[in-house]
């Protein structure tokens, strides 16, 4: 009877046992879950709170009193570190109308003085005639390269030139093409590197010759990729923004007003050029008129000297026939 009821209490004791390591596992889970829930809560409305009052984020500080949208200098943009790895290139195209091109060309100048230059320039004037005077407009195309951060605001002062009639702008996610030619130009240079070592150690000229011409090929193959590297750094700092500008037609010229002598001067200006100008059409006229002349008086000499013979013909005819009469 001893026996068994010994058996019974360490049956209980152990099943008690198992209980309680179950319930305590089950607790701690719970208490993981919880915890997670309140720090992915925590953390978006941290997000949250950095959109609306246009501040940042540092989750190294979100205590509860320890972020602040209102002070810059202890946040951290929540996509900062992603933004700064990304290799974007910026470019626009823009066409604007303005009343006076080189004024809206000077103030493009004006505006890039530290922040950028003007690349290329191609500028071309038209002659129009308005109030019968010749007058000329200018139009062209200009590309600008800004500083990266300067891009929005440069399209912005752009427009502000004149009218705009088209705008686009475009974006390059390079960041892809930037790093694979980063990494292959570090393999490159470990395994020239590396060859130089071998170098320093091989005695057979057939090895020699093999290794000089690989090392060859990795350096040029470095060399290029090289170049395209710092072309897309290039690109990538500074964006490229084409400018097509052209100058409006005015409507008509405005000239000041006059005098009496003044415009008596210019009424008889104008009628001495008039005369001059119908002088010089008529003369024109005559010179283009001359081998049409020519021709006309050939062929009416020959008509009339055909019709006079005719007529001497006839009247010898007559002469002839009343001599036989008689």
């Amino acid at each position: 009877m001893s026996k068994k009821f010994n058996l019974k209490i360490l049956a209980i004791f152990l099943a008690a046992a198992m209980l309680m390591g179950l319930s305590a596992c089950i607790g701690s889970s719970a208490a993981k879950d919880e915890n997670y829930y309140q720090g992915a809560a925590t953390t978006t409305a941290a997000y949250s709170r950095a959109e609306e009052t246009g501040g940042y984020y540092d989750g190294s500080k979100e205590s509860g009193e320890g972020y602040s949208g209102n002070d810059p200098g202890n946040l951290i943009s929540p996509y900062s570190d992603i933004l700064a790895e990304r290799k974007v290139i910026f470019s626009g195209n823009i066409t604007v109308e303005v009343e006076d091109f080189s004024e809206a060309y000077g103030k493009i100048k004006s505006f890039l003085v530290g922040i950028g230059y003007v690349q290329s320039v191609d500028i071309t004037k038209d002659k129009i005639e308005i109030d019968g005077e010749e007058v000329y407009i200018s139009r062209g195309i200009i590309v600008i390269r800004v500083a990266r951060d300067q891009f929005e605001a440069a399209m912005s002062n752009i427009g502000e030139t004149g009218f705009v009639l088209d705008q686009k702008v475009y974006s390059n996610d390079v960041t892809d093409q930037f790093f694979d030619i980063e990494a292959r130009l570090k393999l490159l240079r470990i395994e020239e590197d590396r060859l130089l070592s071998y170098l320093e150690d091989i005695k057979d000229p057939d090895t020699i010759f093999k290794y000089e011409a690989r090392l060859t090929q990795i350096r040029t193959e470095i060399e290029s990729l090289t170049g395209t590297l710092n072309k897309l750094s290039d690109l990538i700092a500074l964006s490229t923004i084409t400018i097509n500008m052209r100058e409006l037609e005015p409507d008509s010229i405005e000239k000041p007003a006059e005098g009496f002598f003044a415009r008596l001067g210019a009424g008889f200006v104008k009628s001495v050029k008039a005369v001059v100008k119908f002088l010089g059409s008529f003369v024109i006229f005559l010179a283009k008129a001359i081998p049409v002349i020519l021709v006309a008086a050939v062929f009416a000499a020959a008509v009339l000297g055909a019709v006079l013979g005719i007529r001497k013909c006839v009247k010898k005819r007559r002469a002839v026939k009343k001599d036989e009469d008689k």
